[in-house]
């Protein structure tokens, strides 16, 4: 299984506030950052 990079999310996420409105940029970069890195590592302990 492959994960997105903290840079496609980011890339959604303007596209998705681009297309259905709302003010763009996020409220929590590190939370996200570390749910990212959480998928990442649990995805390793499964190799």
């Amino acid at each position: 299984m492959k994960y997105l990079s903290l840079e496609q999310i980011l890339q959604f996420h303007t596209k998705i506030i681009k297309s259905t409105g709302g003010s763009d940029g996020v409220r929590d970069l590190g939370l996200i950052e570390q749910k990212q890195l959480l998928m990442d590592r649990n995805f390793m302990k499964e190799i």
